[in-house]
């Protein structure tokens, strides 16, 4: 009980999300994530503590869900991830940005680019075996050498397995 009250005090101190700017939300909604394992708080309760930290447009996804969804903190990141487009693309351009920073150390910079990694396959809905792993690069690289339009349609229309027609 004590553990649990010093978990709700943790989460009930967290300013509220103020900031419309993806990057901003993205990093809060890890932040809040984090705090919630760290303090063993089950997923079902997650909207519930994060619902006094949001405003606007979120609070609009959040406020949206009937009363079972809004126990399901996956559906409310999606709709999240899909309004502010994070997304595949997101993750997969910060992957490929990413540079050492001056003064970071090199165990920090492989941190941040396996989260980013992480991230961009999960967006992408990538399995965790050595076999979809290779899929995924390879429709990644198939992809990108296509004109737009033709991976733009080709991405749409094969969402539940879309590296299965290219392999």
């Amino acid at each position: 009980q004590i553990n649990s009250n010093l978990s709700c005090k943790q989460i009930r101190d967290l300013p509220p999300l103020k900031s419309a700017d993806r990057e901003q939300i993205e990093n809060y909604l890890c932040h809040f994530e984090r705090l919630c394992k760290l303090h063993q708080i089950s997923a079902d309760k997650y909207c519930l503590y994060l619902a006094s930290k949001l405003s606007g447009d979120l609070l609009n996804i959040l406020t949206r869900l009937n009363e079972e969804e809004v126990k399901n903190y996956e559906l409310f990141r999606e709709n999240v991830n899909r309004k502010y487009l994070l997304n595949g693309d997101h993750f997969r351009g910060k992957f490929y940005a990413l540079n050492l920073e001056l003064g970071e150390s090199n165990a920090e910079f492989v941190r941040k680019l396996s989260e980013i990694f992480e991230k961009w396959l999960k967006a992408e809905k990538v399995g965790e075996t050595y076999e979809d792993l290779f899929a995924f690069f390879v429709a990644q690289k198939y992809y990108r050498k296509l004109p737009t339009e033709k991976a733009i349609f080709l991405k749409e229309h094969d969402q539940d397995q879309p590296f299965e027609r290219i392999l």
